[in-house]
């Protein structure tokens, strides 16, 4: 990584997610990596490849130029693949990893991770009392239960999956 790309990076630091709806405790891209990576080391038993930790921390990065889209604009409209080849040209011109130098199951574990972080941050917004936030909670346990896990992390994700479901079920 060059200087002007670590200094660009430092912009993470400023990007909050979730800005459309209410939140009691605003969360930012940076936070959002270092708990993506966190999951990934636990999903993986701490065997994450190089690779798959250094895309994890900059999985979000083009966020720093774009913000944070809110989801439901990215599902509405035809704006995700040219959002794909802008974070693609980005990752490029900054020598940032990208998602495409991972393997099959490394991406899947990297999805998995980074729905496991909005899942749980959406709990502890539940937990403070925020109930404006279920609807994007039930959302992130709607992802969660439509992937299939890779083999190599299938009891890790369950153990997960397990405690998630033992959250919910007390909201």
């Amino acid at each position: 990584m060059n200087l002007d790309a670590m200094i660009y990076s430092r912009g993470a630091s400023f990007v909050t997610r979730y800005h459309s709806v209410p939140t009691i405790r605003q969360t930012n891209i940076a936070e959002h990596s270092f708990n993506v990576i966190n999951l990934v080391l636990y999903l993986t038993r701490g065997n994450a490849s190089n690779a798959l930790i250094r895309v994890a921390l900059l999985h979000d990065i083009a966020e720093v130029t774009t913000g944070d889209i809110p989801a439901p604009l990215k599902r509405v409209t035809n704006i995700k693949a040219d959002l794909e080849d802008f974070e693609r040209d980005l990752h490029q011109e900054h020598e940032f990893p990208h998602v495409s130098e991972l393997s099959e199951e490394e991406q899947i574990i990297l999805k998995y991770a980074d729905c496991y972080e909005g899942l749980l941050y959406t709990l502890e917004e539940c937990d403070m009392g925020n109930k404006m936030i279920l609807p994007v909670m039930k959302r992130w346990v709607e992802y969660l239960h439509n992937m299939t896990p890779p083999e190599s992390i299938v009891q890790t994700a369950l153990d997960l999956s397990r405690y998630v479901d033992y959250r919910v079920s007390k909201i």
